[in-house]
């Protein structure tokens, strides 16, 4: 067996249970189950290029957002997420878990939601420009962080929910009222 550092820089980690899974830069993943490692390489089900996100579902479903594209594990084997499934991107950015269960998936310039019990993903109205990280706010809300421009997007819930994008040094936490914890 390969170890981890022959392939390449570690570019995701999901712990589920008591294990592990990582997402390689130079593509494909690891599960690491106490001692035993096991293999998935880019192809059959799993898109090439750095896996930049892994998420699990409430169902058990893992999602991996790779420079290739989307794809989902269930029980043994990987499956790309495409067209068909709502999700037309030919690359997935980041991939995000809500509270209420609804996958958040992020092409290069777009994002998508599925949430908890549907069979696809819908578009989200609005553009991003290499979405980097997907986040929940205390308040529910969902954030999308771009890599490379200083610029984060709120969803904008409802009927047609919509980014409402501004630049980081513009955004107003105060909204957020986060926990405050007592140092003792």
């Amino acid at each position: 067996e390969m170890c981890i550092r022959d392939r390449g820089t570690v570019a995701s980690l999901l712990a589920v249970d008591d294990s592990l899974w990582v997402g390689l830069r130079a593509g494909g993943a690891r599960l690491i189950q106490g001692r035993a490692t096991h293999s998935f390489p880019p192809g059959q089900g799993l898109p090439g290029g750095a896996v930049y996100g892994l998420a699990r579902d409430h169902e058990g479903t893992l999602w991996a957002a790779a420079h290739e594209g989307l794809a989902r594990f269930e029980g043994a084997r990987w499956t790309r997420v495409g067209a068909g499934d709502g999700f037309d991107a030919q690359n997935a950015r980041a991939v995000f878990v809500d509270r209420d269960g609804t996958v958040w998936a992020a092409s290069s310039h777009h994002l998508y939601q599925r949430p908890a019990g549907a069979p696809r993903f819908a578009e989200v109205a609005g553009t991003l420009d290499w979405a980097s990280q997907i986040a929940q706010a205390p308040d529910g809300s969902i954030w999308i962080a771009e890599r490379y421009v200083n610029r984060l997007h709120r969803v904008v819930p409802g009927p047609q929910p919509h980014l409402q994008s501004q630049p980081v040094d513009a955004v107003s936490y105060t909204h957020l009222t986060l926990p405050t914890k007592r140092i003792v």
